[in-house]
């Protein structure tokens, strides 16, 4: 969220650019919106499904059953392969605090999906 600032010109509908060259600090009990890409995959939801999202304010480490994947040399135990370990990098009181989504009247949050037309 530090990082929320985008880039007008480099940013599309469907994909907000952040530049990260700057650091907007947030202040406990303001309300503030960002604009969050989610990369593509290549889900296909069938008719009648449902689509579930998770958002979470930190890279997690689960203890799902059976063998986790291995790249780079390394176990994956959370949502990717972002392991933040260097001495400084999440260990700050700074990461500590409690994230809510808030959402009123004019201002609620969205999830912009492509619609691809059935293949002829």
């Amino acid at each position: 969220m530090s990082h929320r600032a985008l880039d007008p010109v480099r940013s599309l509908p469907y994909r907000p650019w952040h530049p990260h060259d700057r650091v907007d600090p947030l202040e406990p009990g303001h309300t503030y919106e960002a604009d969050v890409e989610i990369w593509p995959t290549s889900i296909i939801a069938p008719a009648g499904y449902s689509l579930g999202v998770s958002v979470r304010g930190v890279d997690y480490a689960h203890s799902a059953a059976g063998n986790p994947a291995n790249h780079y040399g390394r176990e994956l135990l959370g949502s990717g392969p972002y392991w933040h370990e260097h001495p400084g990098d999440r260990d700050r009181p700074a990461f500590d605090g409690i994230t809510t989504l808030t959402s009123e009247p004019g201002r609620r949050p969205y999830l912009l999906l492509p619609i691809i037309p059935p293949q002829p």
